[in-house]
């Protein structure tokens, strides 16, 4: 009985260190590397600290997946590391330029996406893309994307990098895109395209006019 007193005694105290410790986000680092048994680095101080209520609590259960969160709040992402378990701390702003960690999805197969806030890049392959799907895609999910979220459109595929939480809903919509047209929807698609490009060609022209018109002023 005792020990098991002792036991829950020495739990609650790590919690409670863990909370505090996250208030200020380099001690953070230190006590979630702790309870993960995962490893940091990072260069310089990182700004920020943990504002939360009362009853969050920090434990070695949901460290790992709270970390991710905390960090991005702040400002900030992790990337994975050659090294077993050992991860790197970068502006998140900086992101695009890190090697984060890479998955593959198409109609058929579904990755293990991270529960996390963490970046991720997933390249979805299409079964349907001869009339456009992948740039419908595209077009359709940067406005939802993440603050340094990005996509790039290949001929039949599309690579995202989002954060791992954002992930599910966004291959759900994929797959609803990755599907054949009718011809009645391929002729609408042509029909935009050609509004498209007469808009493009009066606002250039409106434009020349404009500076013209400037010069002589």
């Amino acid at each position: 009985m005792k020990k098991i007193i002792l036991t829950l005694s020495l739990l609650i105290s790590v919690n409670v260190i863990a909370n505090e410790s996250c208030q200020d986000l380099t001690k953070c680092v230190e006590i979630v590397s702790k309870l993960t048994g995962k490893k940091y680095i990072f260069s310089g101080k990182l700004e920020g600290e943990l504002k939360s209520s009362s009853n969050f609590v920090i434990t070695s259960e949901n460290a790992d997946t709270m970390f991710s969160y905390i960090l991005n709040a702040s400002g900030y992402s992790r990337v994975p590391t050659v090294e077993k378990d050992t991860y790197k701390i970068v502006p998140a702003r900086d992101i695009r330029y890190e090697s984060v960690s890479a998955l593959k999805a198409d109609l058929n197969t579904t990755p293990v996406i991270p529960s996390t806030e963490d970046y991720v890049f997933l390249t979805y392959k299409f079964a349907n893309y001869k009339d456009g799907q992948p740039r419908e895609l595209s077009n359709t999910l940067r406005p939802f994307m993440s603050r340094y979220g990005r996509i790039i459109e290949l001929i039949d595929s599309v690579t995202i990098q989002e954060m791992g939480t954002k992930l599910p809903q966004q291959l759900e919509f994929m797959r609803k895109v990755d599907r054949p047209l009718s011809k009645e929807e391929i002729a609408i698609k042509k029909q935009r395209s050609l509004d498209h490009d007469k808009r493009m060609e009066r606002e250039a022209k409106q434009e020349k006019i404009e500076k013209k018109e400037d010069k002589k002023i």
